[in-house]
């Protein structure tokens, strides 16, 4: 198989999964792997997410981890293996694998919340900071999700901030009253350290329990 030919292979497998035909696509993105030798590694690593995606839509979490795996072994640095091992991780209650690679959701463009431009360190549970910026990202859905865990940073500082969708204000103030809340839009000074809601998990849950 010819490179032009796996080109239109991988549309091909691209079009059965879209359809959800994903058997159908594992069995093309397989046999471009077979038997295209001359495909770059930008080009293999791709057909291996693509794979991993459909043996992940499927249930096949060993399968999907493989491949994502195979992908990131031909390109180590690639954002979409990384960060969608991550969610794979996390699907399958397996945070302490998950979290090393949740940075990366900032580099893929599959990934839109602009990140926080600041010199602050990022805060951790060992941290010695007594004032903790906490910034949104996300939609509304993913902010409620790891706002439950705000109550563990609160008790670890003295001060905590929350830039948040001021949709939520109202229930935000009942539930956390202490806490210092602004909109998405404004300029905030004042805080030791800071970190992003999504990555309040890698500090508190290691497990299911």
């Amino acid at each position: 198989m010819n490179i032009d030919e796996a080109q239109q292979k991988l549309k091909d497998g691209v079009a059965c999964s879209d359809k959800e035909d994903f058997d159908g696509a594992v069995a093309i993105f397989s046999q471009i792997l077979n038997e295209a030798s001359d495909l770059s590694a930008e080009s293999k690593a791709q057909v291996y997410i693509q794979r991993g995606r459909c043996h992940w839509e499927m249930a096949r979490w060993n399968h999907a981890a493989r491949d994502f795996d195979s992908a990131r072994t031909l390109l180590p640095n690639n954002p979409d293996a990384n960060w969608t091992l991550c969610l794979l991780y996390l699907q399958q209650g397996k945070f302490t694998k998950a979290w090393p690679y949740a940075d990366w959701r900032w580099k893929t463009p599959k990934f839109d919340s602009p990140r926080l431009k600041t010199s602050k360190p990022q805060w951790t549970k060992v941290s010695e900071a007594k004032r903790v910026f906490v910034w949104s990202e996300q939609g509304i859905g993913d902010q409620v999700l790891h706002l439950s865990m705000l109550h563990n940073i609160q008790r670890l500082s003295e001060k905590v901030t929350l830039m948040a969708d001021a949709r939520l204000f109202p229930v935000l103030k009942r539930s956390f009253p202490d806490v210092e809340l602004v909109a998405q839009n404004e300029r905030v000074k004042g805080f030791d350290a800071q970190i992003p809601l999504g990555s309040i998990g890698s500090q508190f849950i290691h497990s299911l329990d």
